[in-house]
Formats: C-alpha cells, sequence, structure tokens
C-alpha cells in the first residue's frame, strides 16, 4: 500500500490553462467592443452632421425655388428688381454650393471611418464556429508567398488586374475557388506573373 498512486498534475495545468485562455479571450472582446462603440459614437455624430447639413441643402433648394418664382413674376417689370433678385440667386447659389462641400467632405469622411470600423473588425475578429477548418484553410491553401494580395475595400478583379497589369481571367484562373463577386477585406488572392 506505501505504493500509492501519484495523481498526474496535468489536469490540474490544463484546466489552468484553459481558464487563463479564457481570460484572455474575454479581454480580448472587451477591448474589439469598446473600440466598435468608440468607432460608431464617431459615425453617429458624423450621420448626424450630414443630416443638418441635408436639411440645409433642403431649405436653400427652396429658396431657389422662391427666388426663380419671383424672377419669372418679374421678367417684364424694372431691370432694378431683376438684378437684385439676379445677385440674390446668385448669393444663394453660393451658399447651396458650400453646403454640397461640406457634404462631400462629411461623406469622404464617413467612407473612412467605415474602412477603418472594417479593418479593426478584421483584425480581432475571431473564426465563426460554422465555419469548418477545411472551409477556411481552403480560402488561403493554394496562396503560393510572394505573389498574394490581399483584398481591401473596394476591391475587385479587375481593378487588381489593372493594377497589377494582367487580365482578370488570368486573376481567375490563378485563384479558381474564389468567388469574384463575394471577395472579403483580408481575403488573400494568387496574383499570376503578367506574360
Amino acid at each position: 500500500m506505501e505504493d500509492e498512486k501519484q495523481i498526474s498534475p496535468l489536469p490540474k495545468v490544463l484546466g489552468v490553462a484553459g481558464f487563463v485562455l479564457a481570460l484572455i479571450s474575454i479581454g480580448v472582446g472587451v477591448v474589439a467592443m469598446m473600440k466598435a462603440q468608440t468607432t460608431v459614437e464617431d459615425l453617429n455624430g458624423k450621420i448626424e452632421k450630414a443630416a443638418a447639413l441635408s436639411l440645409e441643402l433642403k431649405k436653400a433648394g427652396d429658396r431657389i425655388d422662391a427666388v426663380a418664382l419671383q424672377v419669372e413674376n418679374l421678367k417684364s417689370s424694372d431691370t432694378s428688381k431683376t438684378d437684385a433678385l439676379s445677385n440674390q440667386m446668385k448669393t444663394y447659389l453660393e451658399g447651396v454650393g458650400k453646403v454640397l462641400r461640406e457634404n462631400r467632405t462629411l461623406i469622404e469622411e464617413n467612407r473612412k471611418a467605415i474602412q477603418t470600423l472594417s479593418e479593426n473588425f478584421t483584425k480581432v475578429r475571431v473564426p465563426q464556429s460554422s465555419q469548418t477548418t477545411s472551409e477556411r484553410s481552403s480560402q488561403t491553401a493554394d496562396v503560393p508567398e510572394g505573389n498574394v494580395y490581399v483584398i481591401k475595400s473596394g476591391d475587385n478583379f479587375s481593378k487588381i488586374a489593372k493594377m497589377y497589369g494582367i487580365s482578370v481571367s488570368a486573376i481567375q484562373e490563378a485563384n479558381p475557388n474564389v468567388d469574384s463577386s463575394r471577395l472579403r477585406i483580408g481575403q488573400k488572392i494568387n496574383i499570376p506573373q503578367p506574360k
């Protein structure tokens, strides 16, 4: 009885390691949620600005319509009144131009913020459990090192082909398992050598 069975410490070590891994995963999840929340708040602010600019644009359009109606009514009357209305119309049109420029700037800022959000989400994204290991590996398995392109926002085979001076069909032949209509940011594809 002195040869009592020794209990292996392996289950305890694995349990502790699993617990530590779970804590790390929770920490990564919290950081990702905080970054996503910050980006969402930023986007909401920009959306509110865009809505305010759209309202201002509508008001300016209404003013232009009113001035145009007045010009139409005064075509046959005194030219000094017509000149005054013409100047007023010019002022309104300049205001509309300013609102349009601000709106374009906000749209560009929103596009960049969405791209940043997408890139941040891709960096901390955990593979979905519904996707099998073989599906994940088949998406990047046949990609040789050195001739790889990583898909970015707005990419398509035509744009990539022009960038590398090759044909779209050459990219399709080099990537037979890739659906060109379902490219994802961060996805890797083969880039064949130009012939």
